[in-house]
């Protein structure tokens, strides 16, 4: 029996660690030892440590006391020694708890395990010490990835993921779907190593779907394998699309959606960059579309969309899509080729680009290039030359400024023509000197250059297929004797033609003028006498420049009586009245005839019929 003053006892013998010894102290008087006081009981802490070959170990124990000290620590601290004679703290549990499962980490191997309790005393109690040979049969686990994104640059997919809070991790799986089929695409070692760029990726051209899985050292099963994690939840990269509107200058982006954050989309941003400079923020949106405005022509804008996590900084970027605005196809080149009347109407011939797709040529015309041109009509082009024919044009009075608008595929104005001014011919008859002189505007707008004007005539309403003159091109009049035909209708009429060297397209064209028409004043010379058996003895007007087909000549007796008549201007009276020689005397005589164009004339007088003596 320990003596007074005694505060510490060892229970040699006590085997503690086979099962729960509880002990209380009792105190005596010196009084003929008679006891005196009783203390509390408590217990040692027996601990048994199971292995249900699961890749746990269940640890279970009994408390010092119940209810608990109340100078006791809140928490049990437990401990394992691995490897032998290395204790590690490796958890705490309320001081209410009494079990404790641990997950095993080495492959095969003893552990062994302590639990303890300090006390405010001072005091520290420790359990018996328990263990058993484990197996590590739990595989990591399911690993969480933050984020697939694309490496602008090279077009690849980045694959980021949480470290595995599983400490014997010894790697990763990286698993890619394939035609539908999760396939192994390579492994990633070091628990600590959390992103993998593919090699073969094609994110630049599809959005690609990867998963990740963790796995240990340790080996199970039969036959052996690593302990696995499963595949977790699966992350796909975002695929952007770009479509172009060349019309209304706008380019449309379409992607799909970022899935599986724990928090979601928060939104995306969409850059733009042109011409190769920095990406700037061009738009914000919730939806996965965008469309971008009044985009340049002729420049190539790159696109990329980024998203967002809503409660964190992750993101992840698109692929990027690259744009060249192009504008509708243009024509290399819209000639206008002439421009001639044809008729009453100009004719507008246009030498055009038929490789280009445009909707048409837009006609224009205007009488002074201080005026603004006005649109008359469409040519729509079917081979070349493209031709227009101007109905509206009053092509005797006016000469016209033409061009042509090519009008692309967006209906916009693509491609203007040179002008071409079509010939204006007037003219001025002199009867007296039977001149007629012409006078007409130079040709403007070939590529070429004038090489002569071509004047033609016509009489009788008939022109002669041959040129009456020509006239170099800084002559813009002629004066054209017409006195060789008195025995013509009068009507003179006339039009020039322009003639184009060979130009730079390998035309050479020519350009008609309108056509005009001089009309000769009528001479007419009527004798006042004749004299029947004398050297004149037949009454007959001549008339030149006059239209015959309205002639008629009569004669009058002086009592008003028709004594002669005749439509044909080769016919003359003979002085006969019924077969019968008219009395000598005045008679009257009326003659009707047209001018060339169409004029009638009456013209009277009186002739004195006389006889020859005999």
């Amino acid at each position: 029996m320990p003596a007074i003053g005694t505060n510490s006892f060892t229970h040699v013998g006590a085997d503690a660690h086979l099962g729960i010894r509880s002990y209380h102290i009792i105190t005596y008087s010196d009084c003929g030892g008679i006891r005196t006081t009783y203390s509390d009981t408590i217990s040692t802490m027996f601990l048994q440590v199971n292995n249900p070959a699961n890749g746990t170990a269940q640890l279970v124990w009994n408390p010092l006391r119940n209810p608990s000290l109340p100078s006791a620590s809140a928490v049990y601290e437990i401990y394992r020694e691995f490897p032998l004679g290395t204790w590690t703290l490796i958890n705490t549990v309320p001081a209410t708890q009494h079990f404790y499962s641990d997950t095993i980490t080495v492959c095969d191997d003893s552990l062994n395990y302590r639990i303890e309790i300090s006390d405010a005393l001072g005091c520290h109690s420790t359990s018996s010490i328990d263990g058993k040979t484990f197996q590590d049969q739990i595989a990591p686990y399911i690993p969480v990835i933050t984020s697939v994104t694309v490496d602008t640059t090279s077009g690849l997919a980045n694959i980021n993921w949480e470290v595995n809070a599983a400490g014997d991790t010894q790697g990763y799986i990286i698993l890619q779907n394939q035609g539908g089929n999760w396939i192994i695409i390579d492994t990633v070692y070091g628990v600590n190593n959390t992103t993998y760029e593919y090699a073969l990726s094609l994110a630049g051209l599809t959005s690609e779907s990867y998963g990740i899985a963790a796995f240990d050292s340790c080996f199970s099963g039969n036959p052996p394998t690593a302990n696995t994690s499963a595949m977790g939840t699966f992350h796909s990269s975002i695929y952007l699309t770009t479509s172009l509107n060349i019309c209304a200058q706008r380019v449309t982006l379409n992607w799909n959606p970022y899935i599986n954050w724990t928090g979601g989309v928060a939104n995306y941003e969409i850059y733009a960059s042109e011409n190769g400079g920095a990406f700037q923020l061009i738009g914000n949106t919730n939806a996965t579309n965008f469309v971008h405005q009044n985009v340049n022509r002729l420049s190539t804008f790159c696109y990329l969309v980024i998203a967002y996590e809503n409660g964190t900084t992750e993101r992840s970027l698109s692929n990027r899509a690259c744009r060249f605005i192009a504008q509708p196809s243009q024509p290399a080149w819209n000639y206008l080729q002439t421009a001639t009347v044809s008729g009453n109407n100009v004719e507008v011939r246009c030498f055009t680009d038929l490789s280009a797709t445009v909707l048409g040529y837009r006609i224009e015309r205007t009488t002074d290039l201080s005026l603004p041109f006005d649109p008359i009509g469409t040519a729509v082009p079917s081979g070349n030359p493209v031709s227009f024919f101007d109905y509206s044009a009053d092509v005797g009075s006016s000469s016209y400024y033409y061009r042509a608008i090519a009008i692309d595929s967006c209906g916009q104005d693509a491609l203007v023509s040179n002008n071409g001014k079509t010939i204006l011919l007037t003219i001025d008859a002199n009867s007296l000197r039977g001149i007629v002189t012409l006078q007409w505007n130079a040709y403007q707008g070939w590529d070429g250059f004038v090489t002569e004007y071509r004047i033609y005539r016509s009489s009788n309403g008939v022109f002669d297929p041959a040129p009456i003159a020509t006239v170099l091109p800084g002559m813009l009049f002629y004066e054209d004797d017409v006195s060789m035909f008195l025995e013509s209708d009068g009507e003179i009429c006339y039009y020039v033609e322009a003639v184009e060297s060979l130009n730079s397209f390998g035309i050479a064209e020519t350009s008609i003028s309108n056509l005009a028409c001089a009309v000769i004043e009528p001479i007419v010379w009527v004798p006042n006498a004749f004299m029947v058996g004398g050297v004149n003895e037949i009454f007959i007007p001549v008339i030149s420049f006059a239209d015959y087909s309205n002639y008629q000549l009569r004669i009058f007796d002086r009592w008003g009586q028709i004594v002669f008549e005749t439509n044909d201007r080769a016919q003359g009276w003979d002085g006969k009245i019924n077969n019968q020689l008219g009395r000598e005397g005045v008679y009257v005589w009326v003659l009707e005839f047209a001018d060339g164009s169409g004029q009638l004339f009456e013209k009277k007088g009186f002739v004195t019929l006389l006889k020859a003596p005999k």
